[in-house]
Protein backbone atom coordinates (compact mmCIF):
# COMPACT_ATOMS: atom_id res chain seq x y z
CA UNK A 1 0.00 0.00 0.00
CA UNK A 2 1.46 3.48 -1.24
CA UNK A 3 2.12 5.98 1.69
CA UNK A 4 -0.73 8.61 2.25
CA UNK A 5 0.52 11.81 2.96
CA UNK A 6 -1.39 14.83 3.80
CA UNK A 7 -0.20 18.02 2.32
CA UNK A 8 1.71 20.32 4.50
CA UNK A 9 3.22 23.67 3.79
CA UNK A 10 6.61 24.54 2.79
CA UNK A 11 8.64 25.19 5.76
CA UNK A 12 10.47 28.35 4.21
CA UNK A 13 6.95 29.68 3.15
CA UNK A 14 6.51 32.57 5.98
CA UNK A 15 2.68 32.68 5.33
CA UNK A 16 2.58 28.72 6.90
CA UNK A 17 1.87 28.22 10.39
CA UNK A 18 4.04 26.23 12.05
CA UNK A 19 3.75 22.82 12.63
CA UNK A 20 1.22 21.94 15.24
CA UNK A 21 0.56 24.98 15.77
CA UNK A 22 -2.85 24.82 14.03
CA UNK A 23 -5.95 22.36 14.72
CA UNK A 24 -5.31 21.27 10.85
CA UNK A 25 -1.77 21.32 10.89
CA UNK A 26 -0.79 18.35 8.52
CA UNK A 27 1.70 15.49 8.98
CA UNK A 28 2.99 12.74 7.13
CA UNK A 29 0.83 9.67 7.83
CA UNK A 30 2.61 5.89 7.43
CA UNK A 31 1.02 3.35 6.44
CA UNK A 32 1.80 1.49 9.37
CA UNK A 33 0.82 3.37 11.91
CA UNK A 34 -3.07 4.12 12.37
CA UNK A 35 -4.88 7.14 11.49
CA UNK A 36 -5.22 9.44 14.03
CA UNK A 37 -8.85 11.45 14.10
CA UNK A 38 -9.24 14.72 15.19
CA UNK A 39 -11.41 15.14 18.55
CA UNK A 40 -14.71 16.10 18.00
CA UNK A 41 -15.67 19.98 18.46
CA UNK A 42 -17.73 20.59 21.56
CA UNK A 43 -21.75 20.79 21.00
CA UNK A 44 -21.62 24.18 21.80
CA UNK A 45 -19.33 25.51 18.53
CA UNK A 46 -21.95 23.37 16.08
CA UNK A 47 -23.52 25.17 14.10
CA UNK A 48 -27.02 24.49 13.42
CA UNK A 49 -28.11 26.66 10.83
CA UNK A 50 -25.83 27.24 7.73
CA UNK A 51 -23.77 30.50 7.73
CA UNK A 52 -25.64 32.11 5.63
CA UNK A 53 -29.38 31.49 7.64
CA UNK A 54 -27.30 32.42 10.98
CA UNK A 55 -27.83 35.38 11.78
CA UNK A 56 -31.66 35.91 10.99
CA UNK A 57 -32.86 39.08 8.92
CA UNK A 58 -34.61 41.55 10.84
CA UNK A 59 -37.37 41.90 8.06
CA UNK A 60 -38.21 38.29 8.39
CA UNK A 61 -38.40 38.45 11.83
CA UNK A 62 -40.92 41.32 11.85
CA UNK A 63 -42.41 39.33 8.79
CA UNK A 64 -42.71 36.34 11.03
CA UNK A 65 -44.40 38.23 13.88
CA UNK A 66 -46.95 40.25 11.72
CA UNK A 67 -47.97 36.61 10.81
CA UNK A 68 -48.82 35.56 14.33
CA UNK A 69 -50.09 38.35 15.01
CA UNK A 70 -52.69 38.43 12.11
CA UNK A 71 -53.35 34.21 13.45
CA UNK A 72 -53.95 35.77 16.64
CA UNK A 73 -56.43 38.46 15.71
CA UNK A 74 -58.02 36.14 13.42
CA UNK A 75 -58.43 33.20 16.13
CA UNK A 76 -59.23 34.99 19.19
CA UNK A 77 -63.02 36.03 18.22
CA UNK A 78 -63.71 32.83 16.48
CA UNK A 79 -62.48 31.19 20.17
CA UNK A 80 -63.81 33.51 22.52
CA UNK A 81 -67.00 34.88 20.98
CA UNK A 82 -68.73 37.47 22.96
CA UNK A 83 -72.29 38.14 22.61
CA UNK A 84 -73.47 41.84 20.77
CA UNK A 85 -76.14 43.43 22.23
CA UNK A 86 -77.68 46.15 20.62
CA UNK A 87 -77.73 49.53 22.37
CA UNK A 88 -81.19 51.04 22.66
CA UNK A 89 -81.59 54.51 22.68
CA UNK A 90 -84.76 56.41 23.51
CA UNK A 91 -85.85 59.38 21.24
CA UNK A 92 -88.75 61.43 21.72
CA UNK A 93 -91.39 61.76 19.20
CA UNK A 94 -92.22 64.96 17.57
CA UNK A 95 -95.45 66.45 19.28
CA UNK A 96 -98.21 67.23 16.99
CA UNK A 97 -99.65 70.85 17.07
CA UNK A 98 -102.77 70.32 14.58
CA UNK A 99 -106.27 68.91 15.88
CA UNK A 100 -105.82 66.37 12.47
CA UNK A 101 -102.40 64.74 13.37
CA UNK A 102 -104.09 64.09 16.82
CA UNK A 103 -107.81 62.49 15.55
CA UNK A 104 -107.56 58.76 15.05
CA UNK A 105 -107.09 57.39 11.73
CA UNK A 106 -110.57 56.69 9.63
CA UNK A 107 -111.81 53.33 10.48
CA UNK A 108 -113.47 52.75 6.83
CA UNK A 109 -111.43 51.30 4.35
CA UNK A 110 -112.51 52.61 0.83
CA UNK A 111 -111.89 50.57 -2.05
CA UNK A 112 -108.81 51.37 -4.24
CA UNK A 113 -109.18 52.73 -7.71
CA UNK A 114 -107.04 51.45 -10.66
CA UNK A 115 -106.89 53.71 -13.87
CA UNK A 116 -107.74 52.20 -16.76
CA UNK A 117 -105.64 52.17 -20.41
CA UNK A 118 -106.16 51.13 -23.62
CA UNK A 119 -103.53 48.20 -23.02
CA UNK A 120 -104.51 47.30 -19.23
CA UNK A 121 -107.73 46.41 -17.61
CA UNK A 122 -107.41 45.66 -14.19
CA UNK A 123 -109.52 42.99 -12.62
CA UNK A 124 -111.16 45.18 -10.32
CA UNK A 125 -111.40 48.92 -9.68
CA UNK A 126 -113.08 50.37 -7.01
CA UNK A 127 -116.44 48.13 -5.50
CA UNK A 128 -116.79 44.74 -6.74
CA UNK A 129 -120.38 44.25 -7.12
CA UNK A 130 -120.55 40.45 -6.43
CA UNK A 131 -123.64 39.74 -8.75
CA UNK A 132 -122.25 40.50 -11.85
CA UNK A 133 -118.10 39.72 -11.47
CA UNK A 134 -116.33 37.18 -13.05
CA UNK A 135 -114.99 34.43 -11.34
CA UNK A 136 -111.53 36.05 -11.84
CA UNK A 137 -112.88 39.33 -10.31
CA UNK A 138 -113.87 37.38 -7.10
CA UNK A 139 -110.71 35.22 -7.14
CA UNK A 140 -108.34 38.81 -7.09
CA UNK A 141 -110.21 39.48 -3.64
CA UNK A 142 -108.21 39.48 -0.74
CA UNK A 143 -109.22 35.40 1.14
CA UNK A 144 -111.15 34.38 -2.04
CA UNK A 145 -109.61 31.64 -3.85
CA UNK A 146 -110.97 29.17 -6.45
CA UNK A 147 -113.54 27.55 -4.62
CA UNK A 148 -114.69 30.37 -2.68
CA UNK A 149 -115.24 32.10 -6.10
CA UNK A 150 -117.30 29.64 -7.57
CA UNK A 151 -119.65 29.57 -4.02
CA UNK A 152 -119.97 32.94 -3.99
CA UNK A 153 -121.05 32.66 -7.85
CA UNK A 154 -123.68 29.92 -7.32
CA UNK A 155 -124.66 31.84 -4.01
CA UNK A 156 -126.51 34.94 -5.94
CA UNK A 157 -128.35 36.95 -5.51
CA UNK A 158 -126.85 39.15 -2.93
CA UNK A 159 -128.55 41.92 -1.51
CA UNK A 160 -125.90 42.42 1.96
CA UNK A 161 -122.83 41.09 4.09
CA UNK A 162 -125.59 38.87 5.62
CA UNK A 163 -126.78 37.07 2.66
CA UNK A 164 -122.49 36.73 2.19
CA UNK A 165 -121.85 35.25 5.56
CA UNK A 166 -124.77 32.51 4.12
CA UNK A 167 -122.20 31.16 2.26
CA UNK A 168 -119.66 28.35 3.11
CA UNK A 169 -116.25 29.80 3.51
CA UNK A 170 -116.89 33.45 4.71
CA UNK A 171 -116.68 34.03 7.98
CA UNK A 172 -116.27 37.23 10.34
CA UNK A 173 -112.63 37.86 9.34
CA UNK A 174 -113.22 37.12 5.44
CA UNK A 175 -116.66 39.70 5.94
CA UNK A 176 -114.41 42.17 7.77
CA UNK A 177 -111.96 42.06 4.47
CA UNK A 178 -114.67 42.34 2.42
CA UNK A 179 -117.01 44.67 3.27
CA UNK A 180 -115.17 48.12 2.04
CA UNK A 181 -114.63 46.19 -1.29
CA UNK A 182 -118.07 45.23 -2.44
CA UNK A 183 -121.17 45.54 -3.50
CA UNK A 184 -124.47 44.30 -4.21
Amino acid sequence: MPSTEVATPHPADPSAPERGAGRHAAAPVSPAAPARLAPPEPLSRLRVLPPHLSALDPWTLLLGGAVLLAAAFTLVPALFPQPRVPTVTGVALPVATSAAATSPAPTTLEAPVYPTTSSVTPLISGRVNLNSASLEQLEALPKVGPALASRIVAGRPYRSLADLDRVKGVGPAALKALGPLVSF
